[in-house]
């Protein structure tokens, strides 16, 4: 079951918590360092003023794109991996800011319909509905001459 991935969190390491210190060192790099009060907000579940809400989902959305440069072999522990083995019914506000800006993300850029596997598709659905049609004619035939039916 190769499917079936281990956390590489240990039992007592928070995915949230390390999603944070790698925010707080993204912030560094970008030049607006987060002081420890505005960690301490995003560790928490408490309201996000509008300034910090904003500094933070600026940096947030810039990380995936970093991530996708470095390539398959990133690292187990990386800003989207934590979000995926974070608790997200009961995360703190750098968890739900992620998952905002991801959604945002995906609603100004959704993925551009591919017609020709749309269109494959509907053939496909209508003629599997002939077949079964068919297949019934044939079934109440068999029937009908095994019971001679007139």
């Amino acid at each position: 079951m190769s499917w079936i991935r281990k956390s590489p969190f240990g039992r007592d390491e928070d995915p949230a918590k390390h999603m944070l210190a790698l925010l707080a060192k993204e912030a560094e790099r970008a030049g607006v360092p987060l002081s420890e009060e505005e960690q301490e907000i995003l560790a928490s579940r408490t309201f996000v003023p509008l300034e910090l809400d904003s500094k933070a989902r600026d940096i947030i959305d810039q990380m995936p794109e970093k991530e996708r440069v470095a390539g398959p072999d990133r690292d187990p522990k990386s800003f989207g991996n934590s979000l995926e083995w974070a608790d997200c019914d009961n995360g703190s506000n750098v968890v739900e800011l992620t998952i905002a800006v991801a959604s945002d993300k995906r609603a100004m850029y959704p993925p551009p319909i591919q017609w020709g596997l749309w269109f494959k598709d509907k053939i496909g659905l209508v003629g599997s509905a002939f077949a079964v049609v068919i297949l019934l004619m044939l079934f109440a035939g068999a029937l009908s001459f095994l019971f001679d039916h007139k």
